[in-house]
């Protein structure tokens, strides 16, 4: 999507990044091999966060005596 993000992200660490502009990600797609690695790769990592949200949800839900 092409709408602004509501967040931002500051490393604590310093760390390596790889940067995709939206037309080259749309290229890496068009090639069947590589958009199913990496497709899938995001799908486990979009999973991780989703699990860790969950699980701070309840927390959170838990404590307030929900």
């Amino acid at each position: 999507e092409r709408t602004p993000r509501s967040a931002g992200i500051r490393a604590a660490t310093p760390l390596e990044v790889l940067v995709i502009t939206r037309d080259d990600f749309f290229q890496l797609l068009r090639e069947e091999s590589t958009a199913v690695k990496l497709l899938w790769a995001m799908v486990r990592m979009l999973n991780a966060r989703l699990r860790v949200t969950t699980d701070e949800l309840s927390l959170a839900r838990l404590e307030r005596g929900e």
